[in-house]
């Protein structure tokens, strides 16, 4: 059997999500025995140590393999620049509202076949007008060699909720305060712990951070408000596995998920996960492997500063009451969340391997390579 040869193109160095499915898509295909060759896109956010899968990614970057097929995961607006002559072309997209940017769609339609992530987001796209044949295929996680230590917390006490985002709209950091401050009240056994960033690392982005914390108190205007660590600086790879064993819950009230990184590394270390019931990962997941937390549609805001994001797009507006009550429940039976931890753990370990999704990527890339003959 011919094994499949790609590049596969992408910004694999990047802190962002979009780096991390880079590198976690490289690994899925090179454990599957696909034959790759990356090209590095940069997006002017390098800064930490990634981890194994960056430096395979980083080794395998301009091998000389005789390829037919570029993998393009970078913003959509740039898929054009990419393209080269006689190349079969798949674009990875995940995207967070219900529709679809127009500039994407154009850069879509060049293509010779789109991967999205679930069938929320392959609904977006075909009603967004991108007429190219369209696969869902997961997003791998690392699964295996994972033994992090949990960092000592001093000011940590009680049961710990915690969080991985950036501080956006889109990730709805005040609906997750409100709720958890509002759930619990004058009590002092429970701990919300943040690792977030807004636009950047500095003094000055953690300063605008903590004043929106500052109003939101003033705005709830409450006696007491339960406890809340915060983390703004930049980690690596492996401290990011270590903050996630700090943890003993991991929440989100996000308004719509392209994927959901941090959710499914929370599930692979066991970490029962609190999450909107929208988009990507949670597509895939249930009451046995997760609290899903109810929403309403609404319109998009406050996300003008990102040219992608436009006023007609709707995302999730989170259900609070129904956030607090499995936030409540949680706390309550930690050893029945713990149950729910562990068979995330086996779903995950099972479905979003790399192996697993390798192994999905590459018999489609087989069936191209077939074609291409």
């Amino acid at each position: 059997m011919n094994v499949p040869c790609v590049k596969y193109v992408g910004p694999w160095a990047s802190f962002s999500g979009y780096g991390e499915a880079n590198r976690n898509e490289i690994m899925a295909l090179h454990t599957s025995g696909v034959e790759v060759t990356t090209q590095y896109v940069d997006y002017g956010d390098v800064g930490s140590d990634h981890g194994e899968s960056y430096r395979i990614a980083r080794g395998l970057e301009n091998r000389p393999i005789d390829y037919r097929i570029k993998i393009i995961h970078v913003v959509p607006d740039n898929y054009i620049k990419y393209l080269e002559p006689l190349k079969y072309h798949i674009g990875r997209i995940f995207w967070e509202t219900d529709k679809m940017p127009e500039l994407f769609v154009w850069n879509a339609n060049l293509l010779d076949e789109v991967w999205t992530g679930s069938e929320y987001h392959k609904k977006a796209l075909v009603e967004s007008g991108v007429n190219r044949p369209i696969y869902v295929f997961p997003q791998s996680v690392r699964t295996e060699n994972l033994e992090p230590k949990p960092f000592i917390v001093p000011q940590k006490k009680g049961y710990t909720f915690y969080s991985i985002f950036q501080w956006i709209e889109r990730k709805n950091p005040k609906a997750l305060l409100e709720a958890y401050w509002r759930e619990f009240e004058g009590e002092d056994d429970v701990t919300l712990m943040l690792k977030v960033y807004r636009m950047g690392f500095s003094e000055d982005q953690r300063r605008m951070i903590m004043e929106d914390i500052v109003r939101w108190k003033q705005e709830l205007g409450m006696s007491h408000y339960a406890r809340v660590l915060l983390f703004t600086g930049l980690l690596d790879r492996e401290d990011i596995w270590r903050f996630h064993a700090t943890g003993n819950c991991f929440v989100s009230a996000h308004r719509g998920e392209g994927w959901g990184v941090p959710q499914a590394e929370a599930m692979v270390l066991a970490k029962p996960i609190i999450s909107t019931d929208l988009g990507g990962i949670h597509e895939l997941l249930s009451s046995e492997t997760a609290r899903l937390v109810k929403w309403r549609r609404r319109s998009l805001f406050n996300m003008t500063w990102v040219p992608w994001y436009e006023e007609d797009q709707t995302w999730a507006e989170v259900d609070m009451e129904d956030l607090k009550k499995h936030m409540r429940e949680v706390f309550n039976d930690s050893v029945k969340a713990r149950e729910l931890g562990h068979r995330a753990q086996d779903w995950v370990k099972a479905n979003l391997s790399y192996l697993a999704v390798g192994r999905k990527l590459r018999q489609r890339l087989e069936e191209i390579e077939r074609r291409l003959r």
